[in-house]
């Protein structure tokens, strides 16, 4: 895709993977490269995981200072706001495979993300408040994580936390032993791969919707999709023929 972002596919898995040396900062060009590699990937109906990840010891140390300017910062919030729509638009499942420190952007990058697994050596921070920033995806997402309290723990002492912490608060979903990290990931990307594409979105797609809603209507619109939406997929209905003759499954895009 470019000098920084390589991506590949198998069956129905993608990997987006970041190669800036030496600590995967996020310029705008690095920008501008990911979220082109991400545009078809989000929209593709047979992709059920994409795995966001990076090379080297560090995930992502963050946004490039230099384009915090007056001048810049404008273009990196366009490409930021981007980014983190075209995660959430994503069909697929989105994972973050954090094997060191996410700092910052990186921080925010991986919250983007529908799953977080980490190394156990991860660490995860929003260091901006020592250069006189707030973290902007941060500001928002972070407090619906981990409660309003610890999040301004997080930006306003601007320590990073370990994965351990990050776990137990609910910002990040799995701590996996850092030897033998990629295995690990694998491992849990084939929990999510094995099930059906279309039923994966319609998942996120009812999570999505009804999580900011009144309770009622909530149960209304979760109801609606159900009855509505579920049962017109070939796949549930191969889903239901598997469990009673007890057999795998087999869904349409195999």
């Amino acid at each position: 895709m470019g000098e920084n972002i390589f991506v590949e596919k198998e069956a129905n898995v993608a990997r987006v993977i970041l190669d800036k040396p030496p600590v995967n900062v996020i310029d705008l060009e690095v920008m501008t490269e990911l979220n082109s590699a991400l545009e078809p990937l989000v929209s593709d109906s047979k992709l059920r995981v994409i795995v966001i990840s990076s090379r080297g010891k560090v995930f992502c140390a963050g946004m490039a200072v230099e384009d915090h300017t007056q001048e810049r910062a404008g273009l990196m919030m366009d490409g930021f706001e981007k980014l983190f729509l075209l995660l959430r638009s994503s069909k697929a499942a989105t994972i973050a495979a954090v094997q060191g420190a996410a700092l910052g952007g990186g921080f925010e990058l991986a919250m983007g993300c529908d799953l977080v697994v980490a190394s156990k050596k991860a660490k995860f921070g929003q260091p901006e408040i020592q250069l006189g920033f707030f973290s902007p995806l941060a500001a928002v997402v972070l407090p619906q994580l981990v409660g309003r309290p610890v999040a301004l723990e997080v930006f306003l002492t601007g320590e990073p936390m370990d994965a351990e912490r990050a776990y137990t608060l609910g910002a990040i979903n799995k701590v996996l032993p850092h030897e033998n990290f990629e295995q690990g990931v694998e491992d849990f990307v084939k929990l999510v791969a094995r099930h059906s594409a279309p039923v994966i979105e319609l998942n996120k797609r009812v999570t999505d919707t009804t999580r900011h809603m009144q309770f009622a209507d909530a149960l209304a619109e979760s109801k609606r999709l159900f009855l509505d939406d579920l049962f017109k997929l070939s796949d549930t209905r191969e889903g239901l023929a598997a469990f009673f003759e007890k057999r795998k499954p087999s869904w349409g895009d195999e």
